[in-house]
Protein backbone atom coordinates (compact mmCIF):
# COMPACT_ATOMS: atom_id res chain seq x y z
CA UNK A 1 0.00 0.00 0.00
CA UNK A 2 1.04 3.58 -0.60
CA UNK A 3 2.13 5.74 2.34
CA UNK A 4 0.17 8.90 3.14
CA UNK A 5 1.75 12.12 1.94
CA UNK A 6 1.03 15.69 2.93
CA UNK A 7 0.98 18.15 0.07
CA UNK A 8 0.35 21.84 -0.16
CA UNK A 9 -0.93 24.26 -2.71
CA UNK A 10 -0.76 23.59 -6.42
CA UNK A 11 1.54 20.55 -5.99
CA UNK A 12 -1.48 18.38 -5.10
CA UNK A 13 -2.39 17.73 -8.75
CA UNK A 14 1.19 16.88 -9.81
CA UNK A 15 1.81 14.52 -6.93
CA UNK A 16 -1.54 12.84 -7.44
CA UNK A 17 -0.48 11.90 -10.97
CA UNK A 18 2.82 10.59 -9.63
CA UNK A 19 1.00 8.45 -7.11
CA UNK A 20 -0.89 6.72 -9.93
CA UNK A 21 2.41 5.27 -11.12
CA UNK A 22 3.86 4.69 -7.61
CA UNK A 23 0.81 2.71 -6.52
CA UNK A 24 0.77 0.27 -9.45
CA UNK A 25 -1.67 2.17 -11.70
CA UNK A 26 -4.22 2.92 -8.94
CA UNK A 27 -5.60 6.46 -8.84
CA UNK A 28 -5.48 8.56 -5.65
CA UNK A 29 -8.24 10.61 -4.13
CA UNK A 30 -7.31 13.93 -2.41
CA UNK A 31 -9.24 14.96 0.67
CA UNK A 32 -9.11 18.65 1.52
CA UNK A 33 -8.76 19.78 5.13
CA UNK A 34 -10.32 23.12 6.01
CA UNK A 35 -7.83 25.87 6.66
CA UNK A 36 -6.95 27.47 3.36
CA UNK A 37 -4.88 26.78 0.33
CA UNK A 38 -1.69 26.07 2.36
CA UNK A 39 -3.36 23.62 4.69
CA UNK A 40 -1.85 20.10 4.33
CA UNK A 41 -4.15 17.59 2.69
CA UNK A 42 -4.13 13.81 3.01
CA UNK A 43 -3.93 11.81 -0.25
CA UNK A 44 -4.97 8.16 -0.11
CA UNK A 45 -5.09 5.45 -2.78
CA UNK A 46 -8.25 4.59 -4.69
CA UNK A 47 -9.41 2.64 -7.77
CA UNK A 48 -9.26 4.38 -11.14
CA UNK A 49 -12.39 3.02 -12.80
CA UNK A 50 -12.06 5.49 -15.67
CA UNK A 51 -8.72 4.02 -16.82
CA UNK A 52 -10.12 0.50 -16.64
CA UNK A 53 -13.09 1.54 -18.75
CA UNK A 54 -10.82 3.08 -21.41
CA UNK A 55 -8.66 -0.04 -21.55
CA UNK A 56 -11.71 -2.24 -21.98
CA UNK A 57 -12.87 -0.29 -25.00
CA UNK A 58 -9.48 -0.07 -26.72
CA UNK A 59 -8.03 -3.57 -26.21
CA UNK A 60 -8.15 -5.47 -29.52
CA UNK A 61 -9.84 -8.87 -29.64
CA UNK A 62 -8.75 -11.98 -31.58
CA UNK A 63 -8.50 -11.76 -35.35
CA UNK A 64 -11.96 -11.81 -36.83
CA UNK A 65 -13.65 -10.95 -33.54
CA UNK A 66 -16.39 -8.44 -32.91
CA UNK A 67 -16.46 -5.69 -30.31
CA UNK A 68 -17.76 -8.13 -27.71
CA UNK A 69 -14.71 -10.39 -28.19
CA UNK A 70 -16.57 -13.30 -29.84
CA UNK A 71 -15.01 -14.84 -32.99
CA UNK A 72 -16.72 -14.20 -36.32
CA UNK A 73 -18.02 -17.31 -38.13
CA UNK A 74 -15.66 -18.78 -40.74
CA UNK A 75 -16.78 -18.70 -44.39
CA UNK A 76 -18.64 -21.85 -45.41
CA UNK A 77 -17.88 -23.88 -48.55
CA UNK A 78 -19.97 -23.90 -51.71
CA UNK A 79 -23.13 -25.95 -51.41
CA UNK A 80 -23.37 -29.04 -53.62
CA UNK A 81 -25.87 -28.83 -56.47
CA UNK A 82 -28.30 -31.76 -56.19
CA UNK A 83 -28.94 -33.93 -59.24
CA UNK A 84 -25.68 -33.04 -61.03
CA UNK A 85 -23.05 -35.77 -61.39
CA UNK A 86 -19.45 -35.52 -62.61
CA UNK A 87 -18.50 -36.84 -66.01
CA UNK A 88 -17.55 -40.50 -66.29
CA UNK A 89 -13.79 -40.84 -66.61
CA UNK A 90 -12.18 -43.68 -68.48
CA UNK A 91 -10.85 -45.05 -65.18
CA UNK A 92 -14.36 -46.09 -64.10
CA UNK A 93 -15.73 -47.22 -67.49
CA UNK A 94 -15.57 -50.73 -68.92
CA UNK A 95 -15.98 -51.24 -72.68
CA UNK A 96 -17.50 -54.26 -74.37
CA UNK A 97 -18.05 -54.59 -78.14
CA UNK A 98 -20.65 -56.92 -79.62
CA UNK A 99 -21.25 -57.46 -83.34
CA UNK A 100 -24.88 -57.35 -84.52
CA UNK A 101 -26.60 -57.27 -87.89
CA UNK A 102 -29.23 -55.01 -89.45
CA UNK A 103 -32.09 -55.66 -91.82
CA UNK A 104 -29.88 -55.44 -94.94
CA UNK A 105 -27.14 -58.07 -95.38
CA UNK A 106 -24.45 -55.44 -95.90
CA UNK A 107 -25.73 -53.26 -93.05
CA UNK A 108 -24.01 -54.40 -89.87
CA UNK A 109 -23.58 -52.87 -86.44
CA UNK A 110 -21.17 -52.91 -83.54
CA UNK A 111 -22.85 -52.45 -80.17
CA UNK A 112 -20.53 -50.64 -77.78
CA UNK A 113 -21.48 -50.87 -74.11
CA UNK A 114 -19.98 -48.55 -71.45
CA UNK A 115 -20.44 -49.74 -67.85
CA UNK A 116 -19.84 -47.62 -64.76
CA UNK A 117 -17.58 -49.67 -62.48
CA UNK A 118 -17.03 -46.82 -60.01
CA UNK A 119 -18.62 -46.35 -56.55
CA UNK A 120 -20.54 -43.16 -57.45
CA UNK A 121 -22.88 -42.02 -60.21
CA UNK A 122 -21.45 -40.21 -63.22
CA UNK A 123 -22.79 -38.81 -66.48
CA UNK A 124 -22.07 -38.94 -70.22
CA UNK A 125 -23.28 -36.66 -72.99
CA UNK A 126 -22.13 -36.67 -76.57
CA UNK A 127 -20.72 -38.96 -79.23
CA UNK A 128 -17.54 -40.90 -78.49
CA UNK A 129 -14.50 -40.85 -80.72
CA UNK A 130 -14.18 -44.26 -82.35
CA UNK A 131 -11.12 -45.50 -84.23
CA UNK A 132 -10.62 -48.90 -85.86
CA UNK A 133 -7.13 -50.42 -86.06
CA UNK A 134 -6.12 -53.12 -88.51
CA UNK A 135 -3.67 -54.04 -91.24
CA UNK A 136 -2.00 -51.29 -93.19
CA UNK A 137 -4.22 -50.42 -96.14
CA UNK A 138 -2.17 -49.27 -99.15
CA UNK A 139 -4.50 -46.31 -99.69
CA UNK A 140 -5.85 -45.33 -96.27
CA UNK A 141 -3.37 -46.69 -93.75
CA UNK A 142 -3.77 -48.87 -90.65
CA UNK A 143 -6.47 -46.91 -88.80
CA UNK A 144 -9.94 -45.71 -89.64
CA UNK A 145 -11.51 -42.83 -87.71
CA UNK A 146 -15.25 -43.46 -87.81
CA UNK A 147 -17.31 -40.29 -88.48
CA UNK A 148 -19.99 -39.21 -86.02
CA UNK A 149 -23.68 -39.10 -86.90
CA UNK A 150 -25.77 -35.93 -86.74
CA UNK A 151 -28.05 -37.34 -84.03
CA UNK A 152 -28.42 -34.92 -81.09
CA UNK A 153 -26.98 -36.25 -77.82
CA UNK A 154 -28.73 -36.31 -74.44
CA UNK A 155 -27.42 -36.45 -70.89
CA UNK A 156 -27.13 -40.03 -69.62
CA UNK A 157 -26.57 -40.72 -65.92
CA UNK A 158 -24.89 -43.96 -64.92
CA UNK A 159 -25.39 -45.20 -61.40
CA UNK A 160 -22.77 -47.64 -60.06
CA UNK A 161 -23.01 -50.84 -62.09
CA UNK A 162 -25.35 -49.45 -64.77
CA UNK A 163 -24.48 -49.13 -68.46
CA UNK A 164 -25.04 -47.01 -71.56
CA UNK A 165 -24.63 -48.03 -75.19
CA UNK A 166 -23.37 -46.61 -78.46
CA UNK A 167 -24.40 -47.94 -81.85
CA UNK A 168 -21.84 -48.03 -84.66
CA UNK A 169 -23.01 -48.88 -88.15
CA UNK A 170 -20.51 -49.98 -90.78
CA UNK A 171 -20.59 -51.19 -94.36
CA UNK A 172 -19.21 -54.55 -95.45
CA UNK A 173 -17.38 -54.52 -98.80
CA UNK A 174 -18.76 -56.58 -101.67
CA UNK A 175 -15.37 -58.07 -102.36
CA UNK A 176 -14.40 -60.16 -99.35
CA UNK A 177 -11.18 -61.38 -100.89
CA UNK A 178 -7.68 -60.97 -99.56
CA UNK A 179 -7.87 -57.21 -99.95
CA UNK A 180 -10.81 -56.85 -97.54
CA UNK A 181 -9.87 -54.71 -94.55
CA UNK A 182 -10.67 -56.47 -91.27
CA UNK A 183 -9.91 -54.50 -88.09
CA UNK A 184 -8.17 -56.18 -85.18
CA UNK A 185 -9.32 -53.85 -82.41
CA UNK A 186 -11.59 -50.88 -81.73
CA UNK A 187 -10.76 -47.80 -79.67
CA UNK A 188 -13.49 -45.75 -77.95
CA UNK A 189 -12.89 -42.44 -76.18
CA UNK A 190 -15.93 -41.48 -74.11
CA UNK A 191 -17.29 -37.91 -74.30
CA UNK A 192 -15.34 -35.61 -71.99
CA UNK A 193 -12.46 -38.08 -71.62
CA UNK A 194 -9.00 -38.05 -73.18
CA UNK A 195 -8.03 -41.68 -72.56
CA UNK A 196 -9.37 -44.32 -74.98
CA UNK A 197 -10.78 -47.71 -74.07
CA UNK A 198 -10.02 -50.63 -76.36
CA UNK A 199 -11.65 -53.96 -77.18
CA UNK A 200 -11.05 -56.77 -79.64
CA UNK A 201 -12.86 -56.40 -82.95
CA UNK A 202 -15.43 -59.20 -83.35
CA UNK A 203 -17.16 -57.92 -86.48
CA UNK A 204 -16.71 -58.41 -90.19
CA UNK A 205 -14.61 -56.66 -92.83
CA UNK A 206 -15.17 -52.91 -93.07
CA UNK A 207 -15.54 -50.90 -96.25
CA UNK A 208 -13.12 -48.01 -95.94
CA UNK A 209 -14.78 -44.67 -96.71
CA UNK A 210 -12.14 -42.29 -95.42
CA UNK A 211 -13.04 -38.75 -96.47
CA UNK A 212 -16.48 -39.64 -97.88
CA UNK A 213 -19.08 -36.84 -97.68
CA UNK A 214 -22.00 -39.22 -96.96
CA UNK A 215 -20.40 -42.33 -95.46
CA UNK A 216 -22.41 -45.42 -94.68
CA UNK A 217 -20.22 -46.05 -91.65
CA UNK A 218 -20.87 -43.87 -88.61
CA UNK A 219 -21.12 -43.84 -84.81
CA UNK A 220 -24.04 -42.45 -82.81
CA UNK A 221 -24.26 -40.68 -79.42
CA UNK A 222 -24.34 -42.31 -76.00
CA UNK A 223 -27.80 -43.68 -75.17
CA UNK A 224 -29.16 -45.06 -71.89
CA UNK A 225 -29.29 -48.79 -71.21
CA UNK A 226 -27.22 -51.67 -72.49
CA UNK A 227 -29.05 -51.73 -75.84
Amino acid sequence: MCRRRFLSGAAVLVMTIGLVSACGGQASRATAVPGGADTPVAVSQGLDTTAAAVAATTMPGPAGSTGSGSAAPAPSGSAAVPGVHPGCSSSVLRLTAEATTGSAPDNTFMLLVLTNTGPVSCSLKGTPAVTLFGPNDPTFGAQYMVPASSQAPALVTLTPGSAAHVSMQYLVPEDLGKSAWIPTRISVTAPGSSHPLTAKWSGRAVLRQDGATHPGTWVGPVLPGER
